[in-house]
């Protein structure tokens, strides 16, 4: 076990509690002169769920709500002399600071002054930079494979990472120029991470997401690990009105063009469908969420090609080529360009009697089919269980399964079938002490299987290379030639993480101090053959470069396995901000 400790202590200006999946509200209640009013009583009342909290304004006249879940809420403001104040429409939207005053009029209490408007969206209080993407955003604008985290581009500092981990739903961001894996991922507040990889852990289909928020420079304290950004996402939750939808989506080759560079087409079925169902189990008290996506992928790319050699090539004829070829022990040019058939390696011949002959441009084309299946399900509970005590229970559930089959009679289209299962898991648990003091309990778990194989069915054996090979992939590279080919490995790992943040909130006055501690433990397992090239001569070299002369020898690269290993580690972090 290898354990992190980070403290840090920092002070600022006002500033009000909102950590990852949850938003803030305050402001001034004052006369029409300006004077402050203390001991008004403030309530906030949540639109969906009927959940009340209430404040009383000190003597300058400031109130505020900490910790508060997204959604839609309705401010009350009630005080002696003065008439009612009501305000509606005031949405609350993840990480963000919403500032309302209010200004009581003279007047009868049981009056009514209502007013329906959003507070003040500016945010004046913190200097993060960040932007939150909307349900509207999430379901209105078109995403491929509809992964609601690639919505993340559109902030302004994010772009692509250039990389693939081979996971769907596992996304790669780089923040204002920073590393690729540096990005700080949580849902409904809990940790999402692959921690193999340092990316996130695939997120919920767009209907089941409520929002997120986009984090891009000096995220506070409670986004520790990673300097880069943060992204957060919110998953939907049950109210006390039933809601729901069942949808399809649907991708045909009936509906597209043949891909420029293919020579068929791409023969894609895509569908996508499932079903959300929200409501109350108990009014005022338990309410729940739930949701389900199939993704069903059917397609056959008509676009791979690779390199191969001609059948003069094969021969060791290579009088077509402008570049002279020497023998590789004497360093003599040979004649014609034409290499003896003596010195042709018999593991090589019979590799290419599985690698087809190329056309023209020197490329073999062929296709593969390549489909997919996915299943995602997500559940969410919202207990009440009293006005100091709330919970809040998710679990979410991603898996895939690529069947994917290699051509037996071709080497180079050969490929991985793999599945990946991951698990989440958060529970939360808010207990509001007195109006100016809340504690934030949550405990997070995350859980990912990769395990896949080629079934191609020959080995290096077949070839007649007499090495150990702990599985069926071959990598074979004729040096210095840009010709190669690389079965893929087989892949198993399994990775953990478990998550303990707990955190005090305490406002006094015009400041508001928050504290708390993080735990993380993390275990990363690998069964898998690590793949180290080691050289094995076969006495062939065909040069395919054609802007200078070299000297080189043929190696079949081959990848002896080594055993797997298990890594775990902890981290620890604490700190405090005013």
């Amino acid at each position: 076990m290898l354990p992190r400790f980070l403290v840090f202590l920092s002070l600022a200006g006002a500033v009000w509690a909102q950590t990852r999946d949850t938003a803030a509200v305050f402001g001034s209640v004052i006369d029409p002169q300006g004077a402050a009013i203390p001991g008004a009583v403030v309530t906030l009342t949540s639109v969906g769920t009927g959940v009340v909290r209430t404040v009383t304004t000190d003597e300058s006249g400031r109130y505020g709500f900490n910790l508060l879940p997204v959604g839609s809420y309705q401010l009350g403001v009630e005080q002696g002399a003065f008439r009612r104040y009501e305000r509606t429409g005031i949405l609350l939207q993840a990480n963000e600071n919403v500032k309302i005053d209010v200004t009581l009029e003279v007047g009868d209490v049981k009056t009514t002054v209502s007013v329906d408007a959003a507070g003040s969206q500016v945010e004046t209080q913190v200097a993060t930079i960040k932007e939150i993407v909307d349900q509207k955003r999430v379901v209105d604008l078109p995403l491929n494979g509809r992964d609601a985290a690639q919505l993340a581009f559109l902030v302004p500092g994010v772009v692509d990472g250039q990389y693939s981990s081979g996971i769907a739903g596992e996304d790669n961001f780089s923040v204002n120029g920073s590393r690729n894996n540096n990005v700080r991922f949580t849902l409904d507040g809990g940790q999402n991470m692959d921690n193999h990889l340092n990316l996130n852990v695939p997120f919920p289909f767009p209907d089941a997401v409520q929002e997120f928020s986009v984090q891009t420079s000096n995220m506070g304290p409670d986004h520790g690990f990673s300097s880069a950004g943060a992204i957060n996402i919110v998953t939907k939750s049950g109210s006390n009105q039933i809601h729901g939808d069942v949808f399809e989506f649907v991708r045909n080759s009936n509906f597209n063009a043949t891909n420029f560079f293919s020579h068929q087409p791409d023969s894609l079925k895509r569908n996508q469908t499932g079903l959300t169902l929200g409501g109350p189990v108990r009014k005022n008290r338990l309410f729940a969420f739930g949701g389900f996506q199939q993704i069903w992928i059917r397609t056959t790319p008509g676009s791979s090609r690779s390199q191969t050699l001609t059948t003069a090539e094969r021969q060791g004829d290579f009088s077509g080529d402008r570049v002279n070829i020497h023998d590789p022990l004497t360093g003599i040019p040979y004649p014609g360009n034409r290499i003896p058939q003596s010195q042709l390696s018999p593991a090589a011949q019979k590799f290419l009697t599985v690698s087809p002959l190329p056309g023209a441009d020197g490329f073999t084309n062929y296709s593969i089919s390549q489909p997919e299946n996915g299943r995602q399900y997500v559940g969410r509970l919202y207990y009440v269980l009293s006005n100091r005590h709330t919970l809040v229970f998710r679990a979410f559930r991603n898996e895939q399964d690529d069947p994917w089959h290699s051509l037996p009679d071709n080497i180079l289209g050969t490929q991985r079938a793999h599945t990946t299962p991951s698990s989440s898991a958060t529970v939360a648990h808010n207990f509001t002490l007195s109006p100016s003091m809340i504690a934030h309990t949550q405990i997070t778990g995350t859980h990912t299987i990769e395990s896949g194989q080629s079934d191609f069915p020959k080995t290096y054996a077949d070839f007649g290379v007499k090495v150990y090979a702990p599985a069926n992939d071959i990598g074979v590279s004729l040096l210095n030639t840009g010709v190669g080919f690389n079965d893929p490995w087989p892949r198993n790992f399994k990775r953990a993480s478990e998550e303990i943040l707990h955190d005090w909130t305490w406002t006094r006055g015009a400041h508001t101090l928050t504290w708390g501690v993080q735990f993380v433990w993390s275990q990363l397992q690998r069964g898998h053959p690590l793949r180290l090239i080691r050289p094995f001569p076969v006495r062939w070299l065909l040069q395919r470069l054609r802007s200078f002369r070299f000297h080189a020898g043929p190696h079949f690269l081959v990848s002896p396995g080594l055993p797997g290993f298990t890594r775990t580690t902890a981290s620890m972090r604490t700190g405090a901000s005013s």
